[in-house]
């Protein structure tokens, strides 16, 4: 059997699809090695199936005009990466996924190569890196296995994650006022300059390395959730108090606590403590152990599953903590089990 060999092909672009063979040389099909992006065809490029691609080159005789490319569809680019030798930027719009892998760069090149993340993700996986990329996320951005942010420079306004042993490199990241950047197992900020506005996390064994990091000081403060924490406090005791007088309302009154201070941790850093949830599972169970000795526990228990968590008298501030979050999760789960009881 013979091993099929990668296709390569020059753009010509009579059409913008990406995916329609007649756009390059190497009609019929559509490259899968190396696509060539010269001087020819549409400058606007539309992506709109699935596309597994080696090396994206654009290039510097002659010089390439300026093209911009629209992700619609999964881009998996899997070999050199994305090179760009003109003299023009070379622009990306990242609607969907598109993900690096094995070694490949997302800007090579004498250029850099833009990218603007809205409605997708951009992912690097293995030993794949962001190179000189300019990117501007607002999406989601992932670098998992030992990939790295290389020397790009990213504007993080939404959700940028390091995971397992990735690194931030030698990137230029500023992290906007409504962006989470989180650095998360073993992972590493390397000896990248951030300049956090937002939230900034450091979890498990991930470390800071050498990077510069400075927080605006100056930064608006979220007072809309300070705000709500605020008012809905001293509410929810108030209504377990009046609505249950004595030690029954009092339990309540604590409940109500522990629920808002596990919605304050959940706005600011996207985490549910367990340490927190414990609790109130906890002084759930005493309350009913203490008010409702008859059941006995394994008939407490046998029961939940028949007791939805929106019957529970806590489901106003449920109903409260599901709007404001806005999402569903694990933590949300572990909340209905408190709220069961």
């Amino acid at each position: 059997m013979v091993a099929a060999h990668a296709v390569d092909g020059t753009w010509t672009g009579a059409t913008t699809e990406w995916t329609d063979g007649t756009n390059w040389t190497s009609n019929p099909d559509v490259p899968d090695g190396t696509a060539t992006f010269t001087n020819t065809g549409s400058n606007t490029v539309d992506s709109n199936g699935v596309i597994n691609i080696g090396a994206v080159v654009f290039t510097a005789a002659p010089s390439a005009q300026a093209y911009t490319v629209n992700t619609n569809d999964i881009f998996v680019v899997n070999g050199a990466g994305i090179s760009n030798n003109s003299t023009n930027v070379q622009t990306f719009n990242v609607s969907s996924s598109m993900v690096f892998t094995n070694s490949s760069s997302a800007s090579g090149g004498s250029n850099v190569v833009t990218y603007n993340v809205s409605a997708g993700a951009m992912i690097f996986n293995d030993t794949s890196t962001a190179g000189s990329a300019n990117i501007t996320n607002n999406g989601d951005v992932e670098f998992n296995g030992s990939s790295n942010a290389g020397t790009a420079t990213i504007t993080n306004n939404i959700v940028m994650n390091f995971n397992d042993a990735s690194s931030a490199n030698n990137a230029n990241i500023t992290n906007a006022a409504t962006g989470f950047l989180s650095s998360n197992t073993s992972a590493t900020a390397g000896t990248a300059t951030i300049s956090n506005s937002g939230s900034l996390i450091f979890a498990g064994s991930a470390t800071a390395g050498s990077a510069t990091i400075t927080t605006d000081q100056a930064a608006p403060e979220e007072t809309g959730p300070a705000l709500a924490l605020s008012i809905a406090l001293p509410l929810g005791v108030f209504a377990s108090l009046i609505t249950v007088p004595g030690a029954e309302g009092l339990y309540g009154a604590y409940l109500a606590a522990l629920i808002l201070a596990i919605a304050a941790n959940d706005a600011r850093y996207y985490l549910i403590p367990n340490e927190l949830t414990a609790a109130a599972f906890a002084l759930a169970l005493l309350r009913a152990g203490a008010f409702a000795p008859d059941i006995g526990v394994a008939a407490l228990l046998g029961r939940w599953p028949a007791r939805p968590p929106w019957r529970c008298r806590s489901r106003s501030l449920m109903a409260f903590y599901r709007r404001w979050r806005g999402r569903v999760g694990l933590g949300d789960v572990k909340l209905a089990a408190v709220c069961g009881v």
